[in-house]
């Protein structure tokens, strides 16, 4: 993962954006009436345990209950095990990438219908024309804007056209 120094610095960097992240979603919560989306299962991909922790807390936090993978082979698993009702996967894994696990997700009759939306901490125009054009359902960059996150999530979960 790089030198112990550089780890622990992305650490105590994470730890303080996770504090501000969860204090972002608790004044969002406040300042919106309640979602008709919460209780929805998300399924969260990520290889990076911090990313996978905040992003689950933030989840959680508004309502919505979550299962983790730490790989796009391990998520595949879970999404067709657990049917969640969107997904929301890192781009750049490792083995798999996400495209690559996108595309087996399409493929499959049981997780074709379910969104996902690609987590990247890259914001290059060429990663983004890369994601849409593969056919993910939107894109999130990281670091994560708790209010715009949790707005993705919602239209995400609200568009989808999967019966209940």
């Amino acid at each position: 993962m790089g030198s112990g120094v550089h780890s622990a610095r992305a650490r105590s960097c994470s730890c303080a954006s996770h504090g501000a992240a969860i204090e972002a979603v608790a004044k969002s919560h406040r300042d919106s009436e309640e979602t008709d989306v919460a209780n929805e299962l998300i399924l969260i991909i990520e290889d990076n345990e911090v990313n996978r922790i905040l992003v689950r807390d933030m989840l959680r936090f508004k309502g919505y209950q979550t299962v983790e993978a730490q790989s796009a082979e391990e998520g595949i698993r879970v999404a067709r095990a657990r049917k969640p009702a969107l997904i929301l996967m890192d781009f750049h894994l490792p083995k798999m990438n996400g495209i690559e696990a996108f595309h087996a997700l399409r493929a499959d009759a049981e997780t074709t219908s379910i969104p996902v939306i690609a987590v990247t901490a890259s914001a290059m125009p060429e990663d983004r024309k890369k994601i849409l054009e593969a056919g993910f359902d939107g894109m999130q960059t990281k670091p994560i804007h708790v209010t715009e996150f949790l707005n993705n999530v919602e239209a995400a979960l609200k568009s989808q056209s999967r019966p209940k």
